[in-house]
């Protein structure tokens, strides 16, 4: 039934590759984009990769030397079949919601504020002109009169994107938004997961001790990542436009309620 319900929101190829278990460390991270994810993923990762019993330079497919640079690649975030973490696909739906019930399991995610989230999924997506741009082409094509080969990151502005995230959701629902501009509330449905917690990526530092705490490992540094943004520091610029800010407001305003976040001062 959760598994039916969870596929229906957002997609079984969603659910199997946002959902990471760890049996041995008894954790299930579901992971929400522009929330910290890379570095979360990755640090999690050399976690997995850690035990000396099991990782070792006693054979060459076992030296964490070999292993941890193969694992990460240049991202932490791999195809599933390549994924250090155990997927939905390899437990089943039975033992899915099994663990997602189980207790014992720490089962946590990371939320951001949406003002911030948004024009950072922009700066990293359409300004360097990433995958997950391509599935709003055809929503920008309609909006601006335009075919959807014609439409290029240079000629897409901040208001454009949140206006075809916008058109998108109306037209089609949140499960057809790529997971980088879909609603936080949508995406975790912790109406139907019982989490143990909710971080927030604004207290990240305080948020790695608790897990490092809860599973009783402490989380070693990991890599940032490709697509930092910087957008903390660019808010009042992309903001200046009030339209944006409203649009905002009006297509997260679930996350806002959810999770207590509201405009940043200054926008």
């Amino acid at each position: 039934m959760l598994f039916k319900q969870l596929e229906t929101r957002i997609g079984g190829a969603q659910v199997n590759y946002h959902f990471n278990f760890s049996i041995r460390n008894r954790y299930i991270y579901v992971q929400n984009s522009k929330c910290g994810c890379t570095y979360l993923k990755s640090s999690l990762t050399r976690v997995e990769l850690s035990s000396k019993r099991f990782f070792n330079s006693e054979y060459r497919y076992t030296d964490p030397r070999l292993v941890v640079p193969d694992a990460l690649g240049k991202t932490p975030h791999q195809p599933v079949n390549r994924s250090v973490f155990i997927k939905p696909y390899q437990l089943g739906v039975a033992a899915f919601e099994h663990f997602l019930s189980a207790p014992g399991y720490f089962k946590f995610a990371v939320v951001r504020n949406p003002y911030s989230r948004a024009l950072s999924a922009y700066l990293d997506t359409v300004v360097r002109n990433r995958p997950p741009f391509h599935s709003l082409k055809a929503d920008l094509a309609k909006l601006k009169g335009m075919q959807p080969g014609d439409v290029l990151p240079h000629n897409v502005s901040f208001l454009d994107f949140l206006s075809a995230i916008e058109h998108r959701v109306q037209e089609h629902g949140w499960r057809y938004v790529d997971q980088h501009y879909r609603s936080q509330t949508h995406h975790l449905s912790d109406d139907l997961i019982a989490y143990d917690r909710i971080f927030k990526l604004e207290q990240f530092s305080e948020a790695l001790d608790e897990i490092s705490s809860r599973i009783g490992v402490r989380l070693p540094e990991a890599d940032r990542g490709p697509h930092q943004t910087d957008s903390g520091s660019r808010m009042s610029a992309f903001y200046a436009d009030t339209t944006c800010s409203k649009l905002v407001a009006s297509i997260y305003q679930d996350d806002l309620r959810r999770f207590g976040y509201e405009a940043p001062a200054g926008i």
